[in-house]
């Protein structure tokens, strides 16, 4: 999904570059209709389409994961005596939030520092005004100083309030009042001459003054968020460093998949995704880069925020020093993210071994699919996984003979006895497992060819419409569930094998329609190349007048001439 003054100009850019860009030409494989909608300025259009990416995660689009799935620290707002706790539900009319917080142990841990400087109720109990001692007696919360007994009129409401508050600016990173608050009172109670209370006080002050400095330093930015991209193979992360009153005081992370954009773009992306949910939003966004959209980027955080949000890209000095270690900090995240999910999917491996009852682990997969149109260029395509992901270099096409290609029975056979005799002859590694795309017959026909070549290989298939698994036989049927990570890693391969087979067979009925035009004299490869790219088909070359053809980069007007009388 993306936004363009020029559609004319930004759609057919892709398929340009598909030539030379894997990931889009992979896109370009897969379109099968374009979608257009109208709208009147560039702000609407950022929005609406921002507002579609998030909700049809699309897969050529960047993606970072959901900013929902993280918790969030609630303070309610409609109870007498507020409760403070975690939650991953973001409803903004009940409540006070922050975050969201990447680091779940992290936050847990600030929440029990904080409830020994704010002894905050624990218990859902609804509470009056000055509690309600017939009702309801102290827990231990309050033996151990966790809590001061709201709950029986031990702490008003105004005392607790106010420490709710003053909780409330510590989460926002507004130290400087909680800390002359704290001090002001334990000055108060021992001018008083009450020391125990003072003691409390004088504790809790301490408490803050060591959370606060486990936070760097920061000279020249008082209140900003800093970000970072770094990038690993197909998997991205931005890191976001929060600074208030001059500290780094919270590190988040946002792994996610890279999609087929600029650092730029994938910032951006980022900031319309993150911040119309975020809790804390500073003065001033330092960026490691220009903003495709920058202008239009700032009028939504003002529409979020009701204030205008700086966006800045320091050149030098201690900022760009900051926006250099958060894109170092988000290369490392990139890094741990892309080896976390090989892991995973060394699991995923494992897993399918146990519940298929496979002799070993699945680390190299050939999958098969037969791709035709009533009978004609039929064609196959092999695609290989090795440790649960697709390896490009070792994906293969056939073109099935005429005598087979009415038959996907007898297409997929010659496409198996081609491979692995090929690789009988050349000594080759056979993989770990094979899969076909199908039901029992498919099933029938990769066991029968693997029997004359490695009859310990096993062979699975999966029916699609009741996306029942078979191995090796059709009495031993694997009816997984929707969620089973087993069955998933086979759609995948199915899909995969099917995007090639049938990108291969498009190719081959595209070079059958085109071979009308290459006969005519005066046609060769970069003509035809040429004529294609220009007029998209060759129905279209052969519709075109002759006019449109001689402006075409080779064309002359013979053979223009020669394409209207044979074309």
């Amino acid at each position: 999904m993306g936004k363009s003054n020029d559609l004319a100009e930004r759609v057919p850019q892709h398929f340009r570059d598909a030539r030379s860009d894997v990931r889009k030409r992979a896109m370009v494989r897969a379109t099968g209709d374009i979608q257009t909608i109208v709208l009147s300025t560039d702000r609407e259009a950022l929005s609406v389409e921002y507002d579609l990416i998030k909700e049809h995660r699309p897969r050529y689009n960047i993606v970072y994961r959901d900013d929902k799935s993280y918790p969030y620290i609630k303070v309610t707002t409609n109870e007498t005596y507020p409760r403070v706790e975690v939650t991953r539900e973001h409803r903004l009319e009940d409540a006070s939030y922050f975050g969201p917080y990447t680091d779940v142990t992290s936050m847990r841990r600030t929440l029990e520092a904080l409830r020994d400087i704010f002894p905050y109720r624990s218990c859902a109990h609804d509470l009056p005004a000055g509690g309600d001692s017939d009702k309801y007696n102290t827990c231990l919360d309050y033996d151990i100083k966790q809590c001061e007994g709201p709950c029986v009129g031990l702490q008003s409401k105004a005392e607790y309030t106010e420490m709710i508050e003053n909780l409330c600016r510590f989460l926002r990173g507004k130290y400087g009042p909680v800390r002359n608050y704290l001090k002001d009172e334990m000055e108060r109670h021992a001018a008083n001459k009450n020391f125990e209370a003072a003691a409390v006080y004088r504790d809790r002050l301490e408490a803050l003054e060591n959370m606060t400095k486990r936070s760097s330093f920061i000279n020249s930015t008082s209140n900003a968020d800093v970000l970072g991209l770094g990038t690993k193979e197909d998997v991205s992360a931005v890191v976001l460093f929060q600074i208030r009153e001059n500290r780094i005081i919270n590190r988040l992370e946002f792994p996610g998949q890279s999609g087929d954009i600029d650092d730029s773009q994938a910032l951006q992306d980022f900031i319309l995704t993150y911040y119309p949910a975020a809790t804390s939003i500073p003065q001033v966004i330092l960026l490691p880069t220009i903003l495709p959209d920058s202008a239009l980027v700032g009028e939504k955080l003002l529409e979020t925020a009701g204030r205008r949000i700086k966006l800045k890209v320091p050149e030098r000095g201690e900022k760009r020093k900051l926006v250099e270690s958060a894109k170092r900090t988000a290369k490392l995240a990139a890094e741990n993210e892309a080896l976390a999910r090989k892991r995973r999917e060394g699991d995923v491996l494992l897993t399918v071994k146990e519940m298929l009852d496979l002799p070993w682990l699945p680390e190299i997969v050939e999958a098969y699919d037969v791709s035709t149109h009533q009978g004609k260029e039929t064609v196959a395509a092999m695609v290989r996984f090795v440790n649960g992901e697709p390896d490009k270099a070792g994906y293969r096409r056939f073109k099935i003979s005429r005598e087979n290609s009415a038959d996907d029975y007898r297409s997929l056979r010659e496409a198996l006895q081609r491979r692995y005799r090929r690789l009988t002859e050349e000594e080759e590694q056979f993989p770990s497992l094979v899969f076909v795309d199908g039901g029992p017959g498919q099933l029938g026909v990769g066991r029968a060819v693997m029997d004359n070549f490695n009859p310990q290989l096993p062979v699975v298939s999966l029916a699609k419409r009741e996306e029942i698994i078979y191995v090796n036989k059709p009495e031993n049927v694997y009816n997984l569930p929707e969620d089973s990570r087993a069955l998933q890693f086979f759609q995948r391969l199915r899909d995969e094998a099917h995007r090639f087979a049938v990108s291969y067979h498009r190719d081959r009925r595209q070079m059958v329609i085109s071979s009308g035009l290459r006969e005519i004299k005066g046609i060769g490869e970069k003509r035809l190349k040429q004529l294609l790219k220009t007029f998209g088909s060759p129905a279209r070359v052969r519709q075109a007048s002759l006019e449109e053809l001689i402006t075409v980069k080779g064309i002359t007007p013979e053979i223009a001439r020669r394409i209207k009388k044979e074309g």
